[in-house]
Protein backbone atom coordinates (compact mmCIF):
# COMPACT_ATOMS: atom_id res chain seq x y z
CA UNK A 1 0.00 0.00 0.00
CA UNK A 2 2.78 2.39 -1.14
CA UNK A 3 0.78 5.76 -0.18
CA UNK A 4 -0.63 6.65 -2.06
CA UNK A 5 -1.47 4.03 -4.69
CA UNK A 6 -4.63 4.85 -6.86
CA UNK A 7 -5.96 6.94 -4.67
CA UNK A 8 -3.86 10.31 -3.74
CA UNK A 9 -4.75 12.46 -0.86
CA UNK A 10 -3.57 16.44 -0.22
CA UNK A 11 -1.86 16.92 2.78
CA UNK A 12 -4.75 19.04 5.27
CA UNK A 13 -3.05 22.29 6.39
CA UNK A 14 -2.25 21.26 10.43
CA UNK A 15 -4.89 23.61 12.50
CA UNK A 16 -3.57 22.60 15.58
CA UNK A 17 -6.35 21.10 17.93
CA UNK A 18 -9.51 18.93 19.21
CA UNK A 19 -11.77 22.37 18.92
CA UNK A 20 -10.46 23.45 15.60
CA UNK A 21 -9.43 20.53 13.62
CA UNK A 22 -12.85 18.93 14.02
CA UNK A 23 -14.24 22.03 11.95
CA UNK A 24 -12.29 20.37 8.74
CA UNK A 25 -13.51 17.58 6.34
CA UNK A 26 -11.06 16.05 4.83
CA UNK A 27 -9.74 17.35 1.45
CA UNK A 28 -8.97 14.92 -1.49
CA UNK A 29 -7.11 15.75 -4.69
CA UNK A 30 -8.72 14.24 -8.00
CA UNK A 31 -5.89 13.48 -9.72
CA UNK A 32 -6.56 9.45 -9.67
CA UNK A 33 -10.14 9.72 -8.53
CA UNK A 34 -13.18 10.92 -9.51
CA UNK A 35 -15.27 12.19 -6.71
CA UNK A 36 -17.43 15.11 -5.99
CA UNK A 37 -17.40 18.75 -8.08
CA UNK A 38 -14.26 20.28 -5.87
CA UNK A 39 -12.35 19.20 -3.28
CA UNK A 40 -13.87 19.61 -0.15
CA UNK A 41 -16.29 16.36 0.58
CA UNK A 42 -19.31 16.06 2.22
CA UNK A 43 -19.39 12.65 4.15
CA UNK A 44 -23.14 12.83 3.90
CA UNK A 45 -22.79 12.84 0.07
CA UNK A 46 -19.13 10.55 -0.21
CA UNK A 47 -19.69 7.45 1.72
CA UNK A 48 -21.76 5.98 -0.99
CA UNK A 49 -19.31 3.17 -2.93
CA UNK A 50 -16.81 0.75 -1.96
CA UNK A 51 -13.99 3.21 -3.60
CA UNK A 52 -15.05 5.60 -1.16
CA UNK A 53 -14.65 3.52 1.43
CA UNK A 54 -11.24 2.42 0.16
CA UNK A 55 -10.43 6.43 -0.38
CA UNK A 56 -11.91 7.61 3.59
CA UNK A 57 -9.28 4.81 4.76
CA UNK A 58 -6.36 6.01 3.04
CA UNK A 59 -7.11 9.81 4.39
CA UNK A 60 -6.24 8.27 7.39
CA UNK A 61 -3.08 6.64 6.13
CA UNK A 62 -2.32 9.40 4.42
CA UNK A 63 -1.18 11.88 7.59
CA UNK A 64 1.50 9.35 8.40
CA UNK A 65 3.31 10.30 5.05
CA UNK A 66 3.25 14.05 6.00
CA UNK A 67 6.69 15.63 6.45
CA UNK A 68 5.89 18.05 8.78
CA UNK A 69 5.51 17.81 11.16
CA UNK A 70 4.99 13.90 11.94
CA UNK A 71 7.92 12.86 9.76
CA UNK A 72 10.19 15.05 11.67
CA UNK A 73 8.72 14.46 15.03
CA UNK A 74 9.96 10.87 14.70
CA UNK A 75 12.73 11.27 12.31
CA UNK A 76 14.85 14.41 14.31
CA UNK A 77 12.92 15.01 17.04
CA UNK A 78 12.82 11.79 19.42
CA UNK A 79 16.72 11.76 18.77
CA UNK A 80 17.53 14.68 20.02
CA UNK A 81 15.14 14.34 22.93
CA UNK A 82 17.12 11.71 24.27
CA UNK A 83 20.60 11.42 24.87
CA UNK A 84 21.58 9.68 21.87
CA UNK A 85 21.88 13.15 19.74
CA UNK A 86 21.87 16.80 19.55
CA UNK A 87 20.49 19.37 16.81
CA UNK A 88 22.48 21.09 13.98
CA UNK A 89 21.52 24.95 11.94
CA UNK A 90 18.76 22.77 10.44
CA UNK A 91 16.94 22.23 13.92
CA UNK A 92 17.74 24.87 15.72
CA UNK A 93 14.46 26.70 17.73
CA UNK A 94 12.32 24.46 15.97
CA UNK A 95 13.38 21.14 18.36
CA UNK A 96 15.59 21.74 20.53
CA UNK A 97 13.50 23.64 23.21
CA UNK A 98 12.53 20.29 24.29
CA UNK A 99 15.66 18.74 24.59
CA UNK A 100 17.20 22.07 26.33
CA UNK A 101 14.17 21.53 28.96
CA UNK A 102 13.31 25.37 28.13
CA UNK A 103 9.70 24.77 26.30
CA UNK A 104 6.63 26.21 27.26
CA UNK A 105 2.98 25.35 26.51
CA UNK A 106 2.93 27.62 23.76
CA UNK A 107 5.96 26.20 22.01
CA UNK A 108 4.96 25.23 18.09
CA UNK A 109 6.13 21.57 18.49
CA UNK A 110 3.93 21.02 21.02
CA UNK A 111 0.36 22.66 19.47
CA UNK A 112 1.61 20.76 15.91
CA UNK A 113 1.92 17.40 17.50
CA UNK A 114 -1.15 17.84 19.59
CA UNK A 115 -2.72 18.62 16.29
CA UNK A 116 -1.42 16.14 13.88
CA UNK A 117 -2.96 12.88 16.58
CA UNK A 118 -6.39 14.90 16.99
CA UNK A 119 -6.09 15.80 12.74
CA UNK A 120 -6.10 11.89 12.53
CA UNK A 121 -8.34 11.08 15.16
CA UNK A 122 -10.85 13.19 13.76
CA UNK A 123 -10.13 11.70 10.06
CA UNK A 124 -10.80 7.93 11.84
CA UNK A 125 -14.22 9.09 13.21
CA UNK A 126 -15.31 10.84 10.15
CA UNK A 127 -14.64 7.45 8.42
CA UNK A 128 -16.34 4.94 11.16
CA UNK A 129 -19.38 7.51 11.33
CA UNK A 130 -19.96 7.28 7.44
CA UNK A 131 -18.42 3.73 6.47
CA UNK A 132 -21.42 1.52 7.10
CA UNK A 133 -23.61 3.58 4.55
CA UNK A 134 -21.39 2.30 2.05
CA UNK A 135 -22.39 -0.01 -0.68
CA UNK A 136 -19.88 -3.29 -0.67
CA UNK A 137 -18.57 -6.24 0.71
CA UNK A 138 -19.59 -6.39 4.45
CA UNK A 139 -15.78 -8.96 4.87
CA UNK A 140 -13.84 -5.67 3.75
CA UNK A 141 -15.46 -3.04 5.63
CA UNK A 142 -15.38 -4.97 8.58
CA UNK A 143 -11.19 -5.11 7.43
CA UNK A 144 -11.39 -1.28 6.57
CA UNK A 145 -12.94 -0.22 10.11
CA UNK A 146 -10.12 -2.33 11.87
CA UNK A 147 -7.86 -0.37 10.10
CA UNK A 148 -8.65 2.55 10.65
CA UNK A 149 -9.42 1.86 14.47
CA UNK A 150 -6.10 0.48 14.65
CA UNK A 151 -4.61 4.02 13.44
CA UNK A 152 -6.75 5.94 16.26
CA UNK A 153 -5.43 3.82 18.88
CA UNK A 154 -2.23 4.72 17.27
CA UNK A 155 -2.54 8.23 17.99
CA UNK A 156 -4.03 7.83 21.21
CA UNK A 157 -0.72 5.89 22.33
CA UNK A 158 1.22 8.57 20.83
CA UNK A 159 -1.07 11.28 22.92
CA UNK A 160 -1.47 9.70 26.13
CA UNK A 161 2.73 8.90 26.52
CA UNK A 162 3.59 12.88 25.60
CA UNK A 163 -0.01 14.50 27.52
CA UNK A 164 -1.09 12.06 29.78
CA UNK A 165 -4.81 12.95 30.39
CA UNK A 166 -6.13 13.75 26.84
CA UNK A 167 -9.39 14.36 25.38
CA UNK A 168 -11.06 10.51 24.54
CA UNK A 169 -13.10 11.44 21.23
CA UNK A 170 -14.66 8.05 19.78
CA UNK A 171 -17.47 10.07 17.42
CA UNK A 172 -17.28 13.20 15.23
CA UNK A 173 -18.05 16.48 17.69
CA UNK A 174 -20.07 19.07 16.18
CA UNK A 175 -18.43 22.16 16.35
CA UNK A 176 -20.69 23.88 19.00
CA UNK A 177 -19.75 21.22 21.59
CA UNK A 178 -15.97 21.10 20.81
CA UNK A 179 -15.83 23.66 23.35
CA UNK A 180 -16.86 21.49 26.17
CA UNK A 181 -14.98 18.31 25.23
CA UNK A 182 -12.40 17.86 28.45
CA UNK A 183 -9.47 15.83 29.65
CA UNK A 184 -10.04 12.14 30.14
CA UNK A 185 -7.88 10.20 32.33
CA UNK A 186 -4.66 8.19 30.82
CA UNK A 187 -6.15 5.41 32.72
CA UNK A 188 -9.48 4.99 30.60
CA UNK A 189 -7.63 6.13 26.96
CA UNK A 190 -5.16 3.73 27.91
CA UNK A 191 -7.89 0.64 28.42
CA UNK A 192 -9.81 1.81 25.22
CA UNK A 193 -6.35 2.01 23.60
CA UNK A 194 -5.79 -1.60 24.95
CA UNK A 195 -9.61 -3.16 23.76
CA UNK A 196 -9.67 -1.27 20.35
CA UNK A 197 -6.19 -3.27 19.82
CA UNK A 198 -7.29 -6.33 21.31
CA UNK A 199 -10.71 -6.27 19.43
CA UNK A 200 -8.76 -5.39 15.98
CA UNK A 201 -6.47 -8.22 16.50
CA UNK A 202 -9.46 -10.35 15.94
CA UNK A 203 -10.41 -8.77 12.52
CA UNK A 204 -7.60 -7.64 10.57
CA UNK A 205 -5.33 -10.52 8.38
CA UNK A 206 -1.48 -11.83 9.29
CA UNK A 207 -0.58 -10.51 6.57
CA UNK A 208 -1.14 -9.14 2.68
CA UNK A 209 -0.40 -9.23 -0.38
CA UNK A 210 0.10 -7.06 -4.07
CA UNK A 211 -0.79 -3.10 -3.37
CA UNK A 212 -2.45 -4.15 0.09
CA UNK A 213 1.35 -5.17 1.72
CA UNK A 214 1.74 -2.00 4.20
CA UNK A 215 -2.20 -2.17 5.44
CA UNK A 216 -2.24 -2.99 9.68
CA UNK A 217 -1.99 -6.35 9.96
CA UNK A 218 -3.26 -8.73 13.17
CA UNK A 219 0.91 -8.19 13.95
CA UNK A 220 0.56 -5.03 14.47
CA UNK A 221 -2.29 -4.80 16.18
CA UNK A 222 -0.73 -7.10 18.48
CA UNK A 223 2.39 -5.72 18.92
CA UNK A 224 1.50 -1.79 19.39
CA UNK A 225 -0.95 -3.49 22.27
CA UNK A 226 2.99 -5.13 23.87
CA UNK A 227 4.45 -1.60 23.20
CA UNK A 228 1.27 0.16 25.36
CA UNK A 229 1.54 -2.63 27.85
CA UNK A 230 5.05 -1.70 28.43
CA UNK A 231 4.78 2.20 28.46
CA UNK A 232 2.11 1.15 31.88
CA UNK A 233 4.72 -1.24 33.11
CA UNK A 234 2.11 -4.73 32.92
CA UNK A 235 4.76 -6.86 32.18
CA UNK A 236 2.36 -9.88 32.19
CA UNK A 237 0.07 -8.78 29.92
CA UNK A 238 2.77 -7.84 27.45
CA UNK A 239 4.44 -10.94 27.65
CA UNK A 240 1.10 -12.40 26.35
CA UNK A 241 1.12 -9.85 23.72
CA UNK A 242 4.73 -10.56 22.97
CA UNK A 243 3.98 -13.99 22.54
CA UNK A 244 0.99 -13.20 20.00
CA UNK A 245 3.41 -11.71 17.70
CA UNK A 246 6.23 -14.21 17.90
CA UNK A 247 3.51 -17.01 16.86
CA UNK A 248 2.95 -14.42 13.71
CA UNK A 249 4.98 -14.69 10.01
CA UNK A 250 7.77 -12.57 11.64
CA UNK A 251 11.85 -12.95 11.95
CA UNK A 252 14.83 -10.97 12.71
CA UNK A 253 16.46 -10.18 9.29
CA UNK A 254 18.88 -12.05 8.43
CA UNK A 255 21.32 -9.07 7.96
CA UNK A 256 20.83 -6.14 10.10
CA UNK A 257 22.21 -3.85 7.66
CA UNK A 258 19.29 -4.64 5.01
CA UNK A 259 16.74 -3.96 7.19
CA UNK A 260 16.32 -0.10 5.88
CA UNK A 261 17.19 -1.10 2.59
CA UNK A 262 14.73 0.07 -0.52
CA UNK A 263 15.34 -3.49 -2.27
CA UNK A 264 14.47 -5.05 1.09
CA UNK A 265 11.17 -3.21 2.00
CA UNK A 266 8.30 -4.80 3.55
CA UNK A 267 11.21 -7.74 4.70
CA UNK A 268 10.59 -10.28 7.50
CA UNK A 269 11.03 -8.25 10.16
CA UNK A 270 9.13 -5.35 9.61
CA UNK A 271 6.01 -5.23 11.34
CA UNK A 272 4.05 -1.52 10.39
CA UNK A 273 5.86 1.03 8.70
CA UNK A 274 4.79 4.13 6.36
CA UNK A 275 4.82 3.09 2.96
CA UNK A 276 6.54 5.48 0.98
CA UNK A 277 6.56 6.84 -3.11
CA UNK A 278 9.71 7.37 -5.14
CA UNK A 279 8.52 10.46 -6.55
CA UNK A 280 6.61 13.75 -5.47
CA UNK A 281 8.24 15.54 -2.97
CA UNK A 282 4.59 15.23 -0.49
CA UNK A 283 4.85 11.58 -0.05
CA UNK A 284 8.64 11.12 0.26
CA UNK A 285 10.76 9.58 2.98
CA UNK A 286 13.23 12.30 4.20
CA UNK A 287 14.77 10.36 6.38
CA UNK A 288 18.52 10.17 4.72
CA UNK A 289 17.15 13.82 3.93
CA UNK A 290 17.44 14.32 7.40
CA UNK A 291 20.29 12.24 8.65
CA UNK A 292 23.28 12.49 5.89
CA UNK A 293 25.94 15.34 5.73
CA UNK A 294 25.67 18.24 3.16
CA UNK A 295 28.69 16.53 0.95
CA UNK A 296 26.18 13.52 0.47
CA UNK A 297 23.27 15.68 0.09
CA UNK A 298 21.42 16.08 3.53
CA UNK A 299 20.55 18.25 5.80
CA UNK A 300 21.79 16.67 9.05
CA UNK A 301 18.68 16.80 11.50
CA UNK A 302 20.54 15.24 14.55
CA UNK A 303 23.79 14.03 15.20
CA UNK A 304 24.94 11.19 17.00
CA UNK A 305 26.15 11.91 20.50
CA UNK A 306 29.62 10.02 22.14
CA UNK A 307 27.37 8.77 24.88
CA UNK A 308 25.74 6.68 22.53
CA UNK A 309 28.76 5.79 20.56
CA UNK A 310 30.79 4.97 23.58
CA UNK A 311 27.28 2.01 24.65
CA UNK A 312 28.47 -0.09 21.11
CA UNK A 313 30.71 -2.76 23.35
CA UNK A 314 34.00 -4.16 21.91
CA UNK A 315 33.60 -7.21 19.22
CA UNK A 316 34.09 -9.65 22.36
CA UNK A 317 31.25 -8.04 23.69
CA UNK A 318 32.59 -6.20 26.52
CA UNK A 319 32.36 -2.60 27.58
CA UNK A 320 35.03 -0.33 26.00
CA UNK A 321 35.77 1.17 29.72
CA UNK A 322 36.23 -3.01 30.72
CA UNK A 323 39.08 -4.49 31.90
CA UNK A 324 40.65 -6.51 28.68
CA UNK A 325 37.81 -5.25 26.41
CA UNK A 326 40.91 -4.33 23.62
CA UNK A 327 39.25 -1.21 23.10
CA UNK A 328 41.99 1.65 21.37
CA UNK A 329 41.46 5.18 21.71
CA UNK A 330 43.65 5.74 18.53
CA UNK A 331 41.50 3.51 16.83
CA UNK A 332 38.24 4.14 18.52
CA UNK A 333 35.64 2.10 15.66
CA UNK A 334 37.65 -0.99 15.05
CA UNK A 335 36.96 -4.25 16.27
CA UNK A 336 33.58 -2.79 17.81
CA UNK A 337 29.98 -4.04 17.74
CA UNK A 338 29.13 -3.99 14.25
CA UNK A 339 26.08 -1.75 14.62
CA UNK A 340 28.21 0.89 15.27
CA UNK A 341 29.46 1.12 11.92
CA UNK A 342 26.27 0.57 10.12
CA UNK A 343 24.38 3.34 12.23
CA UNK A 344 26.87 5.61 12.80
CA UNK A 345 29.67 7.98 10.20
CA UNK A 346 32.10 8.22 11.79
CA UNK A 347 35.07 11.50 11.16
CA UNK A 348 37.18 10.77 8.37
CA UNK A 349 35.23 7.74 7.02
CA UNK A 350 34.86 7.53 3.66
CA UNK A 351 31.70 6.95 1.91
CA UNK A 352 31.01 6.20 -1.73
CA UNK A 353 34.17 8.16 -2.64
CA UNK A 354 33.24 10.77 -0.65
CA UNK A 355 35.36 11.29 2.78
CA UNK A 356 33.54 13.44 5.59
CA UNK A 357 35.99 15.39 7.15
CA UNK A 358 33.80 17.85 9.93
CA UNK A 359 37.63 18.93 11.10
CA UNK A 360 38.21 20.86 8.07
CA UNK A 361 36.86 24.52 8.32
CA UNK A 362 36.54 24.63 3.97
CA UNK A 363 34.86 21.32 3.95
CA UNK A 364 30.69 21.54 3.19
CA UNK A 365 30.63 18.80 5.92
CA UNK A 366 32.54 21.56 8.96
CA UNK A 367 31.85 21.16 12.37
CA UNK A 368 28.99 23.60 13.11
CA UNK A 369 28.43 24.56 9.36
CA UNK A 370 25.46 24.61 7.92
CA UNK A 371 23.09 21.62 7.98
CA UNK A 372 26.35 19.97 8.98
CA UNK A 373 26.80 18.14 12.42
CA UNK A 374 27.32 19.55 15.87
CA UNK A 375 29.12 16.51 17.11
CA UNK A 376 31.35 14.93 14.30
CA UNK A 377 29.41 12.42 13.51
CA UNK A 378 26.20 11.28 11.69
CA UNK A 379 23.43 8.94 11.00
CA UNK A 380 24.49 6.11 8.90
CA UNK A 381 21.84 3.36 9.93
CA UNK A 382 19.01 4.68 6.82
CA UNK A 383 21.23 5.51 4.03
CA UNK A 384 20.80 3.83 0.50
CA UNK A 385 22.75 4.95 -1.68
CA UNK A 386 20.99 3.55 -4.62
CA UNK A 387 18.84 6.58 -3.91
CA UNK A 388 18.58 10.33 -4.66
CA UNK A 389 18.88 11.99 -1.19
CA UNK A 390 16.77 14.42 -1.24
CA UNK A 391 14.35 11.31 -2.95
CA UNK A 392 14.04 8.47 -0.82
CA UNK A 393 11.33 6.13 -1.29
CA UNK A 394 11.79 3.67 1.57
CA UNK A 395 8.98 2.42 3.82
CA UNK A 396 9.67 4.41 7.25
CA UNK A 397 9.39 1.24 10.03
CA UNK A 398 7.25 1.97 13.25
CA UNK A 399 7.29 -1.19 14.71
CA UNK A 400 9.77 -4.23 13.81
CA UNK A 401 10.36 -7.67 15.07
CA UNK A 402 13.98 -6.56 17.30
CA UNK A 403 11.33 -4.12 19.47
CA UNK A 404 9.23 -7.18 20.41
CA UNK A 405 11.71 -9.12 21.41
CA UNK A 406 13.53 -6.96 23.41
CA UNK A 407 10.09 -6.50 25.07
CA UNK A 408 9.66 -9.71 25.68
CA UNK A 409 12.84 -10.24 27.18
CA UNK A 410 12.54 -7.09 29.83
CA UNK A 411 8.90 -7.99 30.73
CA UNK A 412 10.17 -11.70 31.20
CA UNK A 413 12.89 -10.70 33.36
CA UNK A 414 10.63 -8.30 35.19
CA UNK A 415 8.57 -10.77 36.11
CA UNK A 416 10.56 -14.16 36.63
CA UNK A 417 14.16 -12.64 36.06
CA UNK A 418 16.76 -13.88 33.89
CA UNK A 419 15.28 -16.88 32.86
CA UNK A 420 17.12 -18.90 29.95
CA UNK A 421 14.04 -17.36 27.63
CA UNK A 422 15.66 -14.14 28.79
CA UNK A 423 19.20 -15.08 27.73
CA UNK A 424 17.70 -16.82 24.25
CA UNK A 425 15.91 -14.10 23.31
CA UNK A 426 18.56 -11.58 23.90
CA UNK A 427 21.39 -13.79 22.24
CA UNK A 428 19.38 -13.97 19.07
CA UNK A 429 19.46 -9.87 18.31
CA UNK A 430 23.43 -10.23 19.40
CA UNK A 431 23.75 -12.98 17.32
CA UNK A 432 22.83 -11.44 14.10
CA UNK A 433 25.47 -9.58 14.23
CA UNK A 434 28.11 -12.08 15.24
CA UNK A 435 27.80 -10.18 18.86
CA UNK A 436 28.96 -13.59 21.44
CA UNK A 437 26.36 -14.15 23.93
CA UNK A 438 25.45 -12.66 27.58
CA UNK A 439 27.02 -13.86 30.37
CA UNK A 440 25.79 -16.53 32.07
CA UNK A 441 24.60 -15.47 35.86
CA UNK A 442 23.51 -12.38 35.79
CA UNK A 443 21.38 -11.29 38.47
CA UNK A 444 17.85 -9.43 37.94
CA UNK A 445 19.17 -5.73 37.79
CA UNK A 446 22.24 -7.03 35.98
CA UNK A 447 20.15 -8.46 32.85
CA UNK A 448 17.75 -5.31 33.06
CA UNK A 449 20.98 -2.74 32.32
CA UNK A 450 21.66 -5.18 30.11
CA UNK A 451 18.17 -4.75 28.14
CA UNK A 452 18.46 -1.26 28.52
CA UNK A 453 21.94 -1.44 26.68
CA UNK A 454 20.48 -3.75 23.80
CA UNK A 455 17.82 -1.76 23.22
CA UNK A 456 19.96 1.67 22.56
CA UNK A 457 22.30 0.19 20.46
CA UNK A 458 20.30 -2.33 18.63
CA UNK A 459 16.99 0.52 18.37
CA UNK A 460 19.42 3.76 17.68
CA UNK A 461 17.53 6.65 15.94
CA UNK A 462 14.38 4.56 15.54
CA UNK A 463 13.23 7.12 18.78
CA UNK A 464 12.65 3.74 21.43
CA UNK A 465 15.65 5.73 23.38
CA UNK A 466 12.93 8.79 23.51
CA UNK A 467 10.17 5.98 24.94
CA UNK A 468 12.65 4.06 27.22
CA UNK A 469 14.55 6.79 29.54
CA UNK A 470 10.97 8.28 30.43
CA UNK A 471 9.24 4.43 30.66
CA UNK A 472 12.15 3.30 33.35
CA UNK A 473 11.86 7.36 35.16
CA UNK A 474 15.75 7.94 34.50
CA UNK A 475 15.41 10.78 32.20
CA UNK A 476 15.95 13.05 34.34
CA UNK A 477 19.98 11.36 34.89
CA UNK A 478 20.66 11.23 31.62
CA UNK A 479 18.98 14.28 29.82
CA UNK A 480 21.05 16.68 31.47
CA UNK A 481 24.10 15.63 31.01
CA UNK A 482 26.73 17.54 28.11
CA UNK A 483 25.81 16.02 25.08
CA UNK A 484 30.10 15.63 23.48
CA UNK A 485 31.08 14.87 20.33
CA UNK A 486 33.94 12.92 18.70
CA UNK A 487 37.79 14.02 19.67
CA UNK A 488 38.72 16.73 17.87
CA UNK A 489 41.92 15.72 16.88
CA UNK A 490 43.37 19.76 17.24
CA UNK A 491 42.64 20.19 20.75
CA UNK A 492 42.82 16.37 21.56
CA UNK A 493 38.71 16.62 23.61
CA UNK A 494 35.83 15.83 22.80
CA UNK A 495 33.65 18.75 21.43
CA UNK A 496 31.34 20.03 23.54
CA UNK A 497 27.63 19.79 21.09
CA UNK A 498 25.58 21.81 23.95
CA UNK A 499 25.47 21.86 27.86
CA UNK A 500 23.57 23.25 30.29
CA UNK A 501 19.94 20.73 29.84
CA UNK A 502 17.46 20.41 31.70
CA UNK A 503 14.60 17.97 32.85
CA UNK A 504 12.48 18.57 36.07
CA UNK A 505 11.24 15.05 36.75
CA UNK A 506 7.84 17.12 38.50
CA UNK A 507 6.90 18.05 35.06
CA UNK A 508 9.28 16.96 32.30
CA UNK A 509 7.68 13.60 32.12
CA UNK A 510 4.35 15.16 30.22
CA UNK A 511 4.19 17.60 27.92
CA UNK A 512 2.53 20.67 28.28
CA UNK A 513 -0.91 20.73 26.78
CA UNK A 514 -0.95 23.27 24.28
CA UNK A 515 -1.81 26.72 25.18
CA UNK A 516 -3.60 27.34 21.81
CA UNK A 517 -6.36 24.10 23.26
CA UNK A 518 -6.50 25.93 26.64
CA UNK A 519 -8.19 28.99 25.23
CA UNK A 520 -9.67 28.02 22.58
CA UNK A 521 -11.72 25.54 25.38
CA UNK A 522 -11.79 28.81 27.32
CA UNK A 523 -10.83 27.16 30.23
CA UNK A 524 -12.54 23.77 30.25
CA UNK A 525 -9.05 21.93 29.19
CA UNK A 526 -6.73 21.94 32.05
CA UNK A 527 -2.66 22.25 31.93
CA UNK A 528 -0.58 19.10 33.33
CA UNK A 529 0.84 19.74 36.49
CA UNK A 530 3.32 22.28 37.11
CA UNK A 531 3.31 23.79 33.96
Amino acid sequence: MKIINSISFKKSTLLGGVTVALMVIFSCSKDFLDVSPDDTINPDTFYKTEADAIAGAFSVYELLSSNDPYERYHMIGRNIWSDDAWGTSFTAGQYEPIGQGTHSPSFGMINQVWGFFYNMIRRSNVFLANVDNTEMDAGLRERLKAEVRFLRAFAYQELTFLYGDVPLITEVVPVEDAKNTTRTSKAEVVNFVLSELEATANVLPPSYSGLDVGRATKGAADALRCRVLMFENNFTEAINAAQDVMAGPYNLETNFGDIFKLANENNEEVIFDIQYLTAGWDYLNAQQLYSLPPSLGGWTGSSPSQSLVDEFETSDGLDINESGSGYDPDNPFDNRDPRLGQSIIFPGETIDGVTLDPWNTDSADRLGGGNSTTTGYWIKKFYDNTLPTAQDGTNYILIRYAEVLLNYAEAVNETSGPTAEVYNTLNSIRSRVGMPDLPVGLGQGEMRERILHERRVELAFEGDRFYTIRRHRIAEQVVPQDILGAVNPASGTNVLANTGRLFDPAKDYLWPIPQEEIDLSEGVITQNPNW
